[in-house]
Order: structure tokens, then sequence, then C-alpha cells
């Protein structure tokens, strides 16, 4: 199975089917990778575990996979490289096309070497909504998959994601997907949301899906013992785990000269790659002199210390962690990358982030959270219209920290041009 099929999964009103078709079967995919895949402009990060979302502009599919640890982009020639990097499913693009009936759940799992399975299971969604948005969802979703995966004699289906849309997702353009691990079975709490925003609106609204569940017959554990195999794998590290584990687990070496037992940025050398510049505030501790030695050293320069620990690959833009800013360098290929999660840049610092992002000349590319970020602090009075290039107030969003749409930017050239980018 490893990264040598691909997983089509065709909704249709009377239920899914689920096809694997090989790789090389480049006239069936055409439509689904050939046109984005390879494309960083049009990749859709997930935060906190190891998938990223392409959309194809003009088509009806919408894929799912993970970037392998040596490149820096999804091409359809090394599709060994990307896939469905959980045990239990192996290495497999994912490719969804059709429609349910109405608000849906796909549950997709495999067990050892038998075919894949996915069944879809109707949710009220208004009702799940209601019970805390997209993490209301996510909990009718992880309750939906224990169902299918007793009632399918698959009880030991135990690890996995569920991604979840949000309330924006039913009608706006850029709802988010939140993505919450399963662990032992239980549903752990959201770990991260896109960064970029449509990936739940098209999940939704083209596909009638309100959230998808990847389940794995294998623990845990499994997960990260694969990962050394498979590449950096975020999302799966527990709170607490040091530097010297981190390492030994994924096995890579952290650059010393950012990071040595941190909860912070982590410079990663992957099989002897440069990785650019990784995020994962879940991944190690810091202690209280150090994060504010380095929150000081942020602070100091903000932008331009990161850019100095990123290299010169466009693989430096995390698909790791929930961003605040991510972008490259419009005159050369450097990458940035911070996490909100890190704890040292307050309201007022990204607030210098964001002028300083354009005043270097990087075009953000993922700033859907600087956006929410600022105009929740104006919602809240807390940041003045005029500080960051607004001549008035936007009208407020119905749903606090979702994306808003561009269109509401737009009197503002700074963030519109952030927003655009989503």
């Amino acid at each position: 199975m490893n990264g040598q099929t691909a997983l089509e999964i065709v909704l249709s009103p009377r239920g899914v089917d689920v096809h694997e078709r090989p790789l090389g079967d480049r006239q069936h995919f055409a439509s689904a990778l050939d046109l984005c895949i390879g494309r960083s402009e049009a990749l859709w990060a997930l935060s906190n575990g190891p998938l990223a979302a392409t959309s194809v502009p003009g088509a009806s599919e919408l894929s799912l996979a993970s970037r392998g640890a040596g490149g820096s982009e999804l091409e359809l020639a090394s599709l060994a490289d990307v896939g469905l990097s959980l045990d239990g499913l192996g290495r497999s693009p994912l490719v969804i096309s059709g429609r349910c009936a109405g608000p849906s759940v796909l549950v997709l799992w495999r067990r050892g070497d038998d075919a894949a399975q996915a069944q879809l299971e109707a949710i009220d969604l208004e009702a799940c909504l209601a019970d805390g948005g997209a993490a209301g969802v996510a909990k009718r979703a992880a309750a939906l998959c224990a169902e299918v995966a007793a009632g399918a004699g698959a009880a030991e289906l135990r690890s996995g994601f569920v991604l979840a849309c949000g309330p924006a997702a039913r009608s706006g353009q850029l709802g988010a997907v939140v993505c919450s691990p399963l662990s032992d079975g239980a549903l752990q709490g959201p770990t991260g949301l896109t960064a970029r925003g449509a990936f739940g609106s098209r999940l939704l609204q083209q596909h009638g899906l309100a959230a998808l569940v990847v389940a794995s017959d294998r623990p845990r554990e499994a997960l990260l013992s694969r990962s050394a195999s498979d590449g950096p794998f975020l999302g799966l590290f527990e709170a607490g785990m040091s530097a010297e584990e981190l390492e030994h687990t994924l096995d890579i070496s952290l650059d010393a000269d950012l990071v040595r037992g941190g909860r912070l940025v982590a410079a990663l050398r992957a099989r002897g790659r440069d990785g650019g510049l990784w995020l994962n505030g879940r991944s190690v501790s810091l202690e209280r002199g150090d994060r504010e030695h380095y929150a000081l050293a942020v602070r100091q320069g903000l932008v331009d210390p990161l850019l100095g620990g990123v290299g010169s690959a466009r693989s430096a833009m995390s698909l790791g962690s929930p961003l605040v800013a991510s972008g490259v360098c419009l005159d050369a290929d450097l990458g940035l990358a911070l996490g909100p999660q890190l704890g040292v840049l307050t309201r007022d610092d990204l607030v210098q982030l964001a002028r300083r992002c354009y005043a270097l000349g990087l075009e953000p590319v993922s700033s859907g959270a600087i956006v929410a970020w600022l105009l929740d602090g104006i919602d809240a009075g807390e940041i003045a219209p005029g500080d960051v290039g607004l001549s008035s107030a936007p009208p407020k969003w119905p749903a606090p920290g979702d994306v808003r749409p561009a269109s509401l930017l737009a009197s503002s050239p700074e963030i519109a041009r952030a927003a655009a980018a989503l």
C-alpha cells in the first residue's frame, strides 16, 4: 500500500464509495492533482497535523496529502513522498469528489492490509454548532467514529484525526477546519485550525461534509515511531518532551543556535537536509529564563532574527502549527513562520509584526491568524483601526475568531493584501 495507491472517495446522496487506484494513473487523477500539486501558493495548510489539503481551481475534487521529509513541494512524480501518513491507512493521497445528501460525517479507516473503508453518517449540523461550534462538530464526529467502528467490528480503531468545520463554513468563503486528534478512542482538545481559510467552506458547501474522521487501528505511540521513517510528523508530540527525546523520536537534529529544549521555534534538519523553520508549541518545554531571553531577542528585531534561521528553502513554510504569519521574501527564498502558542508575542507585538512583514517585503501567504487576531482586537476596542491602516472599524463578524471575507478588509491595503493571500 505504501505510496502505491491513491484513495478516491466518491460521495453521493446514496452514500459513499471508496476506490483505490494506482498512483501512475495520471489520466484519472489529472484534474485532482496535476493542476496544483507543486504550486506552493495553492497549498492549504492544516495546522497541528501531517495533512495538507490542495484545492484545485475549477475542479470538483479536494485532495488531502502529507508532505514527505525530502520535498519542498508535492510533485506528482514523487507521490511516494505524499499521502495520508497514518498507520493503518498507509501513505495514500486522498481525493474527495461528489456531494452527500446533507451535512454528514465521513469516517475513513483501514485495518492491516484490508481494503480502505468509509462510511457516511448524517448529523444535525445546527445542533452540533450550537454545542460549541467546530468543537461540537468534532465531538459528534468522534462519537460517530466509535459507533461506526463498533458496528463494523473494528472497535480497535483508537487513533486518528477529526477535521471539523466551524460555523463560517456554512456560507462564508473562508471557513476554517479544526483539527483534533483521537487518542485511545478519546477526542483530544482542538490542536489548531487551518491557518488559511476556505478549506472548511469547500468541504461543507461543495461536498456536504461537516467533518472528516481518519481512523487507525494503531496506538498513538505507533504513529510516533513510524514518523522516524516517514519524516517529521508534527502535532503528535507529548507536552514536556525534551529536545533529546524529540530528536530521537524523529531522527533529526535541532539547530542548537535556535533552540535546545524549548517550547518555541525549531530549525529542523531532517536526514541531512535543512528542513527550515518549523513550529510545534506542544513539543518541548522552555525554562523560564530561556523563554524570557528568547522573547527579548524576538521583540528586539521581531522578524529579522527568525529570517536568519530559516535558510533558503521554501520548504521552511510550516505545516505543523497554527501560524501567525508565514511568507516568502519577495527578493529571496526566505521563509517566515511564527506560532501564537509561542507565548513570546503580545498583541502589540503582532501589530508590529504585521507592519514589519510588509516593510521587509514579505508577501504573507498564510496570514489568517494575524488578520483574525487584529480584527478581534479592534472589535474589543483594544486596537485602534488607524493603528493597522484602517480608516474605520470593519463590520463585526458574527463568529468570533473566524477569518472574515476579504471584502470587509478592502479599506486597508496592507491587511487586504494579507487576506487576499488566504
